[in-house]
C-alpha cells in the first residue's frame, strides 16, 4: 500500500513538474493565444480580420517567437540537466541506476514537455499559414520550420 502511494505522489510530482515547465515555457505564445481567442469570440470578429490586429503586428510576433525559442533553447538543456542530475542522484543512493537507464527515463519524463512544445508551435505555424505570410516575412520574424 505504502508503494503505490509512493509512486502515486512521484507521479503527481512528475506531471505537476513537466505542467509547470510547458506553462513557463509556452508563456509567450500562451499570451498571443489567448489574445487571438478573445479577438474571435467578440461578436462580429473574423478570421479574415486577425491580420490586422495589434497582435499580429510583425514586430510583435517577432517578439513572441523570439522570447518562446529563446525560452527553449536556454530553458530546456538547464531544465534537462537538473533532471538527470536529480535522477543520478537517487540512483547512486538505491545503487540499481546505469547512465543509459537514467538517460532513458529523463527522457520519458521530458516526452510529455516535447509534445506540448510541438502543439504549440504548431499551432503558431498554422495560424502564420492561414494569414499567407511570404517566406520572406516569416524568416524575418524569426519563425523556424521544423526538419
Amino acid at each position: 500500500d505504502s508503494k503505490k502511494d509512493m509512486e502515486a505522489e512521484l507521479k503527481a510530482a512528475c506531471e505537476l513538474l513537466m505542467t509547470n515547465l510547458t506553462a513557463h515555457l509556452t508563456q509567450p505564445l500562451a499570451v498571443w493565444n489567448t489574445q487571438i481567442d478573445d479577438f474571435l469570440k467578440r461578436s462580429g470578429s473574423n478570421r479574415a480580420s486577425l491580420k490586422d490586429q495589434a497582435f499580429m503586428a510583425p514586430d510583435y510576433l517577432k517578439e513572441i517567437i523570439g522570447a518562446f525559442l529563446s525560452g527553449v533553447r536556454d530553458r530546456v538543456p538547464f531544465a534537462a540537466a537538473h533532471i538527470r542530475l536529480y535522477l543520478s542522484a537517487s540512483g547512486a543512493s538505491s545503487g540499481d541506476r546505469s547512465p543509459a537507464s537514467l538517460q532513458s527515463t529523463a527522457a520519458i519524463l521530458f516526452k510529455p514537455v516535447q509534445m506540448r512544445l510541438v502543439d504549440t508551435w504548431g499551432r503558431l505555424e498554422g495560424l502564420l499559414e492561414e494569414q499567407q505570410l511570404p517566406a520572406a516575412e516569416l524568416e524575418r520574424l524569426g519563425f523556424l520550420r521544423p526538419k
